[in-house]
């Protein structure tokens, strides 16, 4: 499933996930909730897709002792995409 942080709940449906991003766009993000659910579902470990490791210092806060890891696609040192041409 796909969990909304608009719901705080999982998803399956293609048609109400894409609804969901939009509404992540643009409503209030309940994080605590969301992960707290996904917790409760069985999820052990998050990962953080990104150059930083914001999102995985929340989710230690919310779960003391959960496990995160962090992928970065990009070396910290790489140029601004205006840069990139």
């Amino acid at each position: 499933p796909v969990y909304a942080n608009c719901t705080g709940q999982p998803e399956t449906q293609p048609d109400v996930i894409a609804q969901n991003i939009l509404s992540q766009l643009t409503g209030p993000v309940r994080w605590v909730e969301t992960i707290q659910r996904m917790a409760d579902a069985g999820a052990r470990l998050f990962v953080e897709v990104g150059p930083k490791q914001v999102l995985s210092g929340l989710i230690a806060r919310i779960l003391p002792g959960a496990s995160c890891i962090n992928v970065s696609g990009l070396p910290r040192k790489t140029p601004p995409a205006s840069r990139w041409r």
